[in-house]
């Protein structure tokens, strides 16, 4: 029998193309919609050219014994997801799919995307064959065809599992270096083994990888410039569990029990697609950007320690019908990131949406809602800004702006990085990010954590901004820097404080000042606060450098230096509380508190100017001094217990009025 037919349109039948006993089937042009299986060969041949399929319960295409099937042109596959088998079949002795068409195939049906079995062969024109996954038994092997760049194949599992033995721990990884469609796959890794996709063009369909991986990187990583599809993939444990460096589809995925990070958008560049995925219980966060990337549909997070939704350091997140639950924090942004979200609910979790850092924005659209959220529902803090777009949830609590906790929350406000431009957001929510950003510090005291307080080196603040009302004490050789050029930041009614280190030099000590005697000297950093470029206007602040006890010797004694003694060829144990370097500093109303052997406020180098207004300074070694062409005004300003000198200038065209 011999049938040759085009355009055809066929609806609602138990099978929509039946060829068998030796017949002869040559179609063009073909649409099959809804019915068990589209088009069905056993001991014939079919040869079918522009083909669209949806909504098969089945299977779309299925060969079997002595069956061939050419599928050319484009082949559609659509509406998968209530296909309870595999949706492209060939199985039994001689049964042969082949596929020179370009497939499109949106969301694999629960069964799978291919299935070749007992003895059936599917040919990818473009991509290989299946004959070499059944000789496939040990990690090894399959690290080896993985990992030759021969030419692309498709390797059809069917649902077996390889398991890592110690005499094949030497791979510690699994590459993909070819184009290669998986299939059916079920991955057991020894720890420091992983699966690293280097290829542009690979697709992972129901792969399961398990292991505890190698520390920081993820279980399955899809590299830069790679590209990757996962469907129905699982990734159990590992720091990361899926990290995208290049760019990756995601649709039915699940990561579980990471130690950092389920699912993890990681760099500059990188960009993921993820529709209907799940993150749990990992230990940091569910699904988190790091300056890449990162949409993602109808994915929840399930009792993760962190966040369940993260974006941060630039990252972008593009949100829809998502779902956070039981987790620290539902869905957060800092580090200059954006966020949004449309249809999103946080549940069960302490808080529910928070924004935090200059430049981080999260922009909540219609229908998000903040069920049982334990503390607050909306939160921004350290200049960040929630914006809630007009027409959203009426049942949105209103936003809870929360102070730094401590000085790492306060570091961490600022120096965001550059964020892709990928994700439009409305341009009220812009509007409203360019405003100044305030950090109220609500009246708390910030120190450093004890365990970390000497990790911290520097706070550099280059975002303009207010800081009002608190103390910043930071520890001893910790220096806050401004940096705005064209730019100001402004701190209203707030403290500094520090501790001088000391350390005991021997009488014969080149440090000493006078007689021999030990003399006390700083730490490596010898700057409390620098102003870089731009404008730092002080007003009602209060700076304090407080002494503390020497080691050694005690009982030193200081020698006065000239008015003309120049800081820049201070001796190591010179430390200086406010230094001007570029840029203009407006001081109203300050404090300047110190100890002997420090400079109060030093101004230096050319362009460099401060001013000084109704302000006090008492107890320093110099009191203010400027160099190098540097200028400076100072009205009603009181100095009081000047160890050296109060005001003081050195070198040609320094000036002070």
């Amino acid at each position: 029998s011999r049938i040759s037919a085009r355009s055809l349109h066929i609806e609602h039948s138990a099978i929509g193309v039946d060829a068998a006993q030796g017949a002869e089937v040559d179609i063009a042009c073909c649409t099959v919609a809804g019915g068990r299986t589209g088009l069905l060969v056993e001991s014939a041949q079919l040869t079918a050219h522009d083909t669209s399929m949806s909504s098969m319960n089945q299977s779309f295409v299925t060969v079997y014994e002595g069956g061939q099937c050419f599928l050319t042109g484009s082949l559609e596959v659509r509406d998968s997801h209530n296909c309870a088998g595999p949706a492209l079949v060939a199985t039994g002795a001689g049964s042969r799919l082949q596929l020179g068409a370009d497939l499109s195939m949106g969301d694999a049906p629960s069964g799978g995307g291919f299935m070749a079995a007992e003895g059936g062969v599917i040919d990818w024109v473009d991509k290989g064959g299946t004959a070499d996954a059944d000789a496939i038994t040990t990690v090894s092997q399959l690290a080896a065809v993985l990992a030759d760049p021969a030419g692309p194949c498709l390797l059809c599992f069917n649902g077996r599992e390889l398991e890592q033995s110690d005499g094949e721990h030497a791979n510690a990884r699994i590459e993909i270096k070819r184009p290669v469609t998986l299939v059916g796959l079920r991955l057991r890794l020894l720890p420091g083994t992983v699966v690293d996709v280097q290829s542009p063009d690979v697709r992972l369909e129901h792969v399961m990888v398990t292991g505890k991986g190698i520390r920081d990187q993820g279980l399955i990583t899809v590299g830069q410039g790679a590209h990757a599809s996962l469907v129905h993939c699982r990734a159990e444990g590992g720091s990361y569990g899926i990290v995208v460096r290049g760019s990756a589809e995601l649709m039915h995925c699940l990561s579980t029990d990471a130690s950092m990070v389920g699912v993890w958008v990681a760099t500059e560049g990188g960009s993921a697609n993820a529709t209907a995925c799940t993150a749990s219980k990992c230990a940091r966060n569910g699904f988190a950007v790091t300056r890449g990337v990162f949409r993602l549909q109808g994915c929840e997070s399930l009792v993760n320690g962190g966040s369940g939704f993260s974006a941060e350091k630039g990252g972008s997140m593009q949100l829809d019908a998502c779902n956070a639950r039981r987790s620290q924090c539902g869905y957060k942004a800092t580090g200059g990131a954006l966020i949004t979200a449309v249809n999103c609910t946080a549940a069960d979790n302490v808080l529910g949406f928070s924004v935090s850092g200059c430049a981080s924005l999260m922009v909540l659209g219609r229908g998000c809602s903040t069920a049982r959220s334990g503390v607050h529902g909306l939160v921004q803090s350290a200049g960040g800004v929630l914006y809630v777009e007009e027409g959203a949830a009426a049942d949105l609590p209103s936003i809870t702006t929360r102070a730094p906790r401590s000085l790492l929350d306060f570091q961490a406000a600022f120096s965001p990085a550059p964020r892709t431009a990928a994700v439009s957001v409305p341009p009220a929510a812009a509007a409203r990010q360019r405003e100044t950003p305030v950090i109220d510090l609500g009246g708390r005291t910030l120190v450093a954590p004890t365990e970390r307080a000497s990790g911290i080196t520097s706070i550099r603040i280059d975002q303009p901004c207010i800081v009002c009302n608190g103390t910043l004490e930071l520890p001893p050789g910790t220096c806050l820097c401004f940096d705005v050029p064209g730019r100001q930041v402004e701190l209203r009614d707030v403290t500094l404080v520090t501790t001088r280190l000391y350390s005991a030099i021997g009488s014969g000590d080149s440090g000493s000042r006078a007689g021999g005697s030990s003399t006390p000297t700083t730490s490596s950093n010898t700057t409390l606060a620098c102003l870089d470029d731009g404008t730092l206007v002080m007003e009602r602040c209060t700076v304090k450098v407080l002494p503390h006890q020497a080691t050694g010797t005690q009982g030193a004694t200081s020698q006065q230096p000239s008015a003309s003694a120049s800081t820049s060829q201070a001796r190591p144990h010179d430390f200086l509380a406010l230094v001007v370097t570029g840029g203009r500093a407006e001081l109203k109303d300050c404090s300047l508190n110190g100890v002997s052997c420090c400079y109060g406020l030093v101004v230096r180098h050319q362009g460099a100017f401060a001013s000084l207004s109704n302000c006090r300074l008492s107890g320093w070694g110099a009191a203010v001094h400027v160099e190098q062409k540097a200028s400076a005004t100072a009205h009603n300003v009181a100095v009081s217990d000047a160890q050296w000198y109060g005001f003081g200038v050195n070198g040609v065209s320094s000036e002070l009025q």
